[in-house]
Parts: structure tokens; sequence; C-alpha cells
């Protein structure tokens, strides 16, 4: 009975595990295109911002509010002043427009949180296979140059912001 339990337990891992990663994006694939809302109610589109020739930095974070998330967040905006204007930041999380409002003006956050309330696009760009704090950079072309998947390091995720900035300045 209990090797039974372990080989299913194993099972079911594997097949999780196989079905994430199938669907994790790397570094050098096109991105796909997507198109969110803010929680000032206007539309990002990522295609519409490639064709603008922007950098993308997409910053996927688990919750407003939360204590690693505002320092990342509000790491991201002291970067702000620095980051040029062919670089376009913005954060997504789950949260609604209210929840993304109140994070917005309480910590003075210069970027647009975009609304993913079902998680349709951390899915679409396989950001749920790393679990809730991604970033990912893409280049004009539509091609992911960078991605930084560290759950526990935000200085990974602000050195990729500033590598960025640094090498195209």
């Amino acid at each position: 009975m209990r090797f039974l339990i372990i080989v299913a337990c194993v099972g079911c891992v594997l097949f999780f595990a196989g079905s994430l990663w199938a669907k994790k994006l790397r570094e050098g694939n096109r991105a796909p295109n997507f198109a969110l809302r803010d929680s000032e109610d206007r539309e990002f589109s990522l295609q519409k911002t490639l064709n603008e020739g922007l950098w993308v930095v997409l910053v996927f974070y688990p919750k407003d509010s939360s204590t690693v998330c505002t320092k990342q967040l509000c790491r991201i905006r002291d970067l702000m002043p620095n980051i040029p204007e062919w670089i376009k930041v913005v954060g997504i999380s789950s949260g609604d427009a209210d929840s993304h409002r109140e994070f917005v003006r309480a910590h003075n956050l210069t970027f647009p949180l975009l609304i993913d309330t079902k998680n349709r696009v951390r899915k679409l760009l396989g950001a749920n296979a790393w679990g809730g704090r991604v970033t990912i950079i893409i280049n004009p072309e539509g091609r992911i140059t960078k991605i930084c998947t560290d759950m526990l390091s935000l200085e990974e995720h602000i050195g990729i912001i500033e590598d960025l900035v640094n090498q195209n300045s």
C-alpha cells in the first residue's frame, strides 16, 4: 500500500512538473501578445507597446501590499527616475482595480499595475510555472531577453532591470 501511494505521488509530481515546464517560456522565445487594463482603466497592449519601439519589463508579483511585494515594487519605483523613456515597466498581479489603486496610492508607485484577476496572462507567459515572483524583459522585436524567477532575492529582479538600463544607455 505504501508503495502505491509513493508511486502515485511521484506520478503526480512528474505530471504537474511536466505540464508546467511545457508552458514555460525561455529567453529567446517570442512573447505572446496580450492586453490588460490597469488600475485606472487604461489598456496596456504588449504588441502596441513593442510597435512603439519600446522595451518592456513585466514584473509579476504575488500580492498587493504584502511585505516582500511592497519592498520589490518600491525598489522599482525608486529606480524609475533612472529608467529611460524607451523602457516601459508594468506590474502584474491577480489583484483587482481597487486593490491596485490602494497599493499605488499608499506607496506612490509611478508605473502601472495591470489587472490579471484570473491569471490569464501569468499562465499565457508561463509565469505560473515559477511561482509568484517573475520579471520578464522583452525587446522591441518581441523576444524575451531575460527572465528572473527567484522567489526570494529581490536583488536579482532589480538587477536585471538595472542591467537593461546600463547596457543600452
